[in-house]
């Protein structure tokens, strides 16, 4: 375990280090006095919910907006966020934390929330820090005071019954949502059914939302910030397995020369994005298998195998060029492979086979390797990269041992459509 744990310790370096890169993008903000200033918005990753923006103006000068500054800033086509004053809840709504009892506690709080969509009926918000998502909304028709959707989820009664995981779920949004509903005159059989069943999730929300605004999908995307809302994609791809192995004998000495094989792999994976509209963090997990081949003569005998390795590599990478149509990246990660071997020969040198007592192929059935892969995204659509996997024993016994190196090179298709 230990291996492991310092086989991935470049990769949380790697994805620390990531956070710190700028990525200034056209928008503007507007103060507290309605003044509206125009510039360029270090638009991160965000996980969750920024306390603050690093803002450039025309004329290169960076300067730090809080809320106690701005109530509003909106990065073109990307993202909204608008500034709230009010109460935040803190009770726990993950089934792994919450406590017995239930949880009405809250702090007052200056934040920026995060536009999901604007209407004429209702406005959506999603506001999301270490302890749990959050919803908000505010009626235009009214005051356009922002008021948050409440969920809670506790364990009701003793200890016993916590530990027999009795709980119980407060849907209060949902009695919120019909309650604007109801003062537009909107709620219908269809919007009760598309109430029904719903979770507090943001695709759930805005389907509610969207329906009681009345909004087609060509008007959604007129009314509400027009990043992508795909936060992972599919891909798949075709490239070629360069694997060097060489062989040591009983003593420590090379056993022949190193052998080269070069043949096709095979890969298909997935991405993640921590901000589906920057896409610059990435955590892929892929899967791929490639054919080995090996044959080498050393000291009158002559030895020989081939090899099938299918390996899953979890991986995070990030785009240090990050462009529209042209992205450069460089990606750590940790592969784990399945060997399986075949067409096992030891032989003397003019084919006569040795007595069974001499096959020296003590081979592993699996082996990790830590994986540097660089790379370049074309159009959004096209991955070309190179990858280096770490040297790695495949069989050890008392008469011969293998080593592997490898790198692989490929093109890689994105699957769907890329906004």
């Amino acid at each position: 375990m230990t291996k492991i744990y310092l086989s991935l310790l470049p990769v949380f370096l790697f994805t620390t280090f990531s956070f710190a890169q700028s990525n200034f993008k056209t928008g503007y903000a507007v103060t507290l006095a309605g003044d509206t200033v125009k510039g360029e918005i270090d638009y991160q990753e965000w996980g969750s919910n920024p306390a603050s923006i690093r803002f450039r103006t025309p004329d290169n000068k960076i300067r730090n907006f809080t809320t106690a500054e701005i109530k509003y800033f909106s990065i073109d086509k990307l993202d909204i966020y608008q500034r709230y004053s009010g109460p935040i809840s803190h009770d726990e709504t993950n089934n792994n934390r919450i406590l017995g009892g239930r949880d009405t506690s809250f702090t007052v709080e200056n934040v920026f929330l995060k536009v999901l969509q604007t209407g004429k009926v209702i406005n959506l918000y999603s506001y999301l820090d270490a302890i749990k998502p959050r919803y908000f909304y505010s009626d235009p028709g009214t005051d356009n005071a922002v008021h948050e959707l409440i969920y809670r989820v506790y364990y009701n009664g003793n200890t016993s019954e916590i530990q027999k995981g009795n709980t119980t779920t407060e849907a209060t949004y949902l009695q919120q949502l019909t309650a604007v509903a109801l003062k537009a005159n909107i709620l219908d059989d269809g919007l009760q059914q598309t109430m029904d069943g719903t979770e507090y999730t943001k695709p759930d929300l805005l389907k509610i939302v969207t329906k009681m605004n009345g909004y087609t999908k060509a008007q959604v995307a007129l009314t509400q910030p027009g990043g992508s809302d795909d936060s992972f994609d599919l891909y798949a791809g075709l490239g070629l397995n360069a694997t060097k192995t060489t062989s040591r004998d009983q003593n420590g000495n090379a056993a022949g020369t190193p052998y080269n094989s070069v043949l096709p792999r095979a890969v298909f994976g997935f991405n993640a994005y921590v901000n589906p509209n920057t896409r610059r963090l990435v955590f892929s997990v892929e899967l791929s298998a490639t054919d080995i081949k090996y044959k080498n003569t050393f000291s009158n005998t002559s030895y020989s195998f081939d090899q099938v390795v299918t390996s899953l590599t979890p991986s995070v990478s990030y785009h240090i060029y990050n462009g529209d149509n042209f992205k450069f990246y460089l990606s750590l990660g940790y592969g784990i492979s399945k060997y399986t071997f075949f067409n096992k020969k030891f032989v003397k040198y003019d084919g006569t086979p040795l007595p069974n007592e001499y096959l020296p192929f003590l081979f592993s059935s699996y082996n990790n390797a830590i994986t540097y892969k660089v790379g370049f995204l074309i159009h959004k659509k096209f991955q070309i990269y190179a990858e280096h996997l770490s040297g790695n024993p495949i069989a050890r016994d008392s008469y011969y041992g293998f080593k592997q190196t490898s790198n692989n090179f490929g093109v890689n298709y994105i699957l769907g459509k890329q906004k």
